[in-house]
């Protein structure tokens, strides 16, 4: 029995490591088990490290090991760990790979528009006041949030503000959209550490839920979205916000969103009952994204495509009953000259989001927008990787707030 505890332990640890080092995608049947392994073990890598050398010791020391089953199960143990070393030391290659596009489209000398007394206080390297020792849900003393403020008359419309403690007034704002398959988001997990890092810089970030499918139908989930940039414009300054300069952000589905609400300004089909409210953002953060329902440039193919699922529970009908809708909802599709700065990123072992689709998406952006477009690939991260406190979640956030203190600096 411990043999065979041991080859489990063994065979689930070896997978973990290769799904991680390896971008996996298929089959598409089993894209979510690679996204499981792979986001646990690429991110949490020490946990998981630790946690195998404890069961690990464990089975060794009842004999587990006396079999040819529990020596195989021993020897993947022992190469997979090999594996998590590689992985661990990946992870110091995104700050290089975020700061390389910043450098790319802004210009070698981008920081020198940011005020010095900002430009001192920017985030480089993961300090002592970074808190890798707790990836979940640690907390920066500088900050206060405020939770679940109603911004509309559905239980889902609620909204949690983070704001530095001495309450200053007139602070930049970004609005950030949590994933979640449009059905499943939480807005006190998405986006925390970008949340904390602006809050205690004297940014207002304001997280906020939407609703829901199979009971929202799209654009219910835009119109929310449009609902919380309305909210920020009338009552932001209420809780020390400037409604004149906001950013909007999301990761995943809420990427999605965010895409979409920065591509339709003002547009009336999606504010009823606040169609004369300014919706206008002055950027857009979009972190590993769905910009394509329809898969025009056809690289999921037949197999890989999320057609049924958004048909049944995000859309409501075939996209070939109604492809303007599908359309509509496509931000590859409403992609404009005047859109606002983009910045766009994007893990390259992503399992359920392809990186591929991406790149299309911001090789249209870049051909038809006028304000610069920013993209970072991020080496070896998984779907959601910056969910946790981890190494690699805070070099990309280092380098999302030098995007936005930039933004800031040039458009205020």
């Amino acid at each position: 029995m411990t043999a065979a505890l041991l080859l489990a332990l063994g065979v689930v640890a070896a997978t973990g490591a290769v799904v991680t080092l390896v971008p996996v995608r298929r089959p598409a049947l089993f894209a979510l088990g690679y996204f499981a392994l792979g986001w646990t073990t690429g991110e949490l890598t020490i946990g998981v490290f630790a946690l195998q050398v404890v069961v690990g010791t464990i089975l060794v020391a009842v004999g587990g090991a006396g079999s040819p089953p529990g020596e195989v199960g021993l020897g993947l143990l022992l190469a997979s760990w090999v594996g998590l070393a590689v992985v661990q030391r990946r992870k110091h290659a995104a700050g290089p790979a975020i700061e390389s596009a910043l450098v790319e489209t802004l210009g070698p000398d981008y920081r020198d528009a940011i005020p010095p007394e900002r430009r001192a206080a920017l985030p480089e390297g993961v300090g002592r006041r970074e808190p890798l020792g707790n990836p979940f849900s640690p907390r920066d003393g500088r900050v206060e949030i405020v939770r679940d403020i109603a911004y509309g008359d559905d239980p889902a419309h609620r909204l949690d503000v983070y704001r530095h403690r001495d309450q200053p007034a007139g602070c930049p704002v970004l609005v950030h959209v949590p994933g979640g398959a449009w059905s499943t988001q939480r807005k006190e997990y998405g986006g925390v550490p970008l949340l904390e890092h602006l809050a205690s810089r004297g940014w207002v970030g304001v997280a906020a839920n939407h609703r829901r499918s199979p009971r929202a139908t799209f654009p219910d989930h835009l119109v929310d979205v449009k609902r919380v940039l309305a909210w920020v414009r009338r009552g932001g300054p209420s809780v020390g916000a400037d409604p004149d300069f906001v950013v909007v952000a999301g990761q995943s589905s809420g990427a999605h969103l965010a895409a979409l609400a920065a591509f339709s300004a003002c547009d009336p089909r999606y504010q009823p009952g606040f169609e004369s409210v300014d919706t206008s953002v002055v950027g857009c953060v979009a972190c590993y994204g769905n910009y394509d329902f329809c898969d025009r440039f056809g690289i999921r193919g037949r197999w890989a495509d999320m057609g049924g699922f958004l048909a049944r529970f995000v859309m409501k009908v075939p996209r070939d009953e109604d492809p303007d809708l599908w359309d509509d909802a496509s931000p590859v599709a409403r992609v404009r000259p005047d859109a606002p700065p983009f910045l766009v990123v994007h893990g390259t072992h992503d399992s359920l989001l392809w990186v591929e689709e991406t790149r299309r998406f911001v090789d249209v952006l870049r051909a038809t927008a006028v304000s610069p477009v920013t993209y970072a690939e991020i080496p070896g991260a998984q779907h959601a990787f910056d969910v946790f406190f981890t190494l690699r979640s805070l070099l990309v956030v280092h380098g999302m707030v030098r995007w936005l203190e930039q933004l800031l600096a040039t458009r205020r």
